[in-house]
Formats: structure tokens, sequence, C-alpha cells
């Protein structure tokens, strides 16, 4: 792991950092050349592994995908016809904190190599070479080019992910609903912040490529008891415009 120390709410409200909002859908940006130096809560998290979800109820989706190992999957093993995405078997709620990497073996290639999240009902094949997760508002995705994609919208967030056998972090804050990447121990970006978590949520990778081999490792999560405030904050924050409640509210009541 990179170096671990504990973080606070700097995802939402860093001085370099902008929200783009489009559409419906809100985007982290932070100045490419000089990110923020985000550190991992490792201390305050326990090793945790979960595998690689091991069968799918669609066959043109099963044969897309070789399961090498519960930690080691190949996507388009043997010819690409467009894109496909697979899941890990890790439920991820408001609850939850929980850092994974997936290694790449040789180096991202192609039209789109994707990580992410997204519910257990996402999109999972189409015929066409496409950034996959995020395609819809079921999941979010950062492709090897350094694109974040949310409901269809796509925004540059980063460098791209290059190297031989990089290894991508992805951090997923449920208390503060976003999503971070790492690539070798490295922070990378935080494009996703308000995030939905109205269903439970799942690690997801896609790839455009023939033959994407993909690793899990270095696990880790901790469940957050979240307090009555917590909640009842969240609860009015999803229920009620965020105007009005700036208008009404003092500001150390607000999320």
């Amino acid at each position: 792991l990179p170096s671990l120390s504990p973080y606070s709410d700097l995802l939402h409200f860093h001085p370099i950092c902008t929200l783009v909002h489009i559409q419906d859908c809100v985007f982290s940006v932070f100045h490419l050349m000089d990110p923020p130096h985000l550190l991992l809560p490792s201390t305050k998290m326990h090793s945790n592994s979960w595998p690689w979800k091991t069968f799918s109820p669609s066959e043109e989706v099963f044969r897309s995908v070789r399961i090498l190992s519960s930690q080691h999957l190949v996507l388009n093993p043997t010819i690409s016809i467009g894109s496909v995405a697979w899941r890990g078997d890790k439920p991820l709620s408001e609850s939850t904190r929980a850092y994974w990497e997936v290694e790449v073996d040789g180096s991202p290639y192609g039209t789109s190599v994707q990580f992410g999240i997204g519910r257990r009902h996402s999109l999972c094949r189409i015929l066409d070479f496409v950034d996959l997760l995020g395609m819809d508002d079921n999941s979010y995705g950062l492709n090897h080019l350094g694109f974040a994609q949310r409901a269809g919208m796509k925004v540059r967030v980063s460098k791209p992910l290059e190297g031989i056998n990089p290894r991508i972090g992805l951090l997923f804050d449920g208390p503060n609903r976003s999503l971070s990447f790492f690539i070798n121990d490295e922070y990378l970006c935080t494009p996703f912040v308000d995030i939905d978590l109205s269903e439970t949520l799942y690690p997801f990778v896609s790839s455009t490529s023939q033959w994407t081999s993909l690793r899990l490792c270095n696990q880790y999560s901790k469940n957050e008891v979240l307090s009555l405030l917590s909640l009842t904050r969240r609860k009015v924050n999803d229920s009620f415009d965020s105007k009005f409640l700036n208008a009404i509210l003092p500001k150390d009541i607000l999320l």
C-alpha cells in the first residue's frame, strides 16, 4: 500500500479542485499538473480479500470472460467484438470504506480499459468499442486514457494510466460518497463525488481490448458506524434542493 495516514473532506473542497456540472452529473476535476496529495487511511482499515464473481446469468457475457482464479481474470480472452464488464464480489454501501488494487498484465491499450464501481444490474456487454462503465447512471468508471464517465457524460480528469503492469488503486469512501484513484501507490484523482448510494454498489472493470488480464491485490475495508446526525444530514440533503437548504440552515449543519 502507499504511505497511509488519516484523511478528511479534502475530497470535496480542496482549493485547487473544481466541481464540474454537466447536466445532472458532477465531476471533481483537479489541476492535472498539480494534484493534491491524498493518503490512504490504512491504519483504520483491515485486510479483506474478496474474489471476482464466478458466474454470469448472461451466456454472452460469460463467454467474453475467462476466470483463471478467484483473483485473476481475462476480459475478451479470444477475440474482442466490443466492450465487456465484470464485477467483484464486494458490496459497497454508505457505511463502507474500501481500498483495492487491480494490476494490469502488460500495458493497458485499445479504446478503453476501465476501472470503477456499479450496481449489480449494470450493463456488462455491448457490441461497440466504447466506455461501458458510466454509460448510464448504474455505474461509474475511469478509463486508461484518464477520462471519467458517469450517466453517459465524460470528462478528462487525469493523466493516462501508463507503464508496464500498472497497479490501479481504488478508494471507495461511502460516508463521503466519493471514489478516488491511485496508480502505483501515487494519488491520481477523485473524479466521482455525490455518488448515488440508494442501491448497493460493487467493484467493476471493463475493456474493449483482446486479452485484458487483470489481478486483484491489496484489498482493505472497514464498515463505519454512521451517527444519527450523519444519517439525518444525509436524508435532509437528499430530500431538499441545496439552494433551499443553504438559505435556511447554518453552514455547520449542512453536509
